[in-house]
């Protein structure tokens, strides 16, 4: 099946189910072909903790030990940023990225912390 045809209908309104179904795929199938990059590169990274190459961390900013992985740049599936999921969504509702090369809050910044 072509990507370029599942992502027109996705980005006409189908749901990834309703594609699954349609197109007879399953919906992992669905999901890497109308998200591709960004999908695999957080099946990267999830097998890369699975297998212990990535070692979680505790947020970047509050310490919280419950983290989620923050890509400024999908194609390097393993350079992510950890943050607690308070701090990754305050991130990506913000518009734009919060940090800089170093993985720390840019000056200005913290007072969405």
């Amino acid at each position: 099946m072509d990507s370029e045809i599942l992502k027109k209908y996705y980005q006409a309104g189908s749901s990834i189910k309703s594609l699954s179904i349609n197109f007879k795929l399953s919906v992992d199938s669905v999901k890497q072909a109308v998200f591709d990059e960004k999908y695999n590169c957080r099946k990267t990274l999830r097998n890369a903790v699975k297998r212990g190459l990535v070692v979680k961390e505790s947020c970047k900013i509050c310490g919280e030990l419950k983290t989620e992985a923050h890509h400024n740049d999908y194609s390097k599936p393993l350079d992510v940023i950890w943050l607690c999921r308070r701090h990754h969504h305050l991130i990506h509702r913000g518009g734009k990225n919060r940090f800089n090369r170093d993985g720390l809050v840019d000056p200005g910044q913290d007072r969405l912390f």
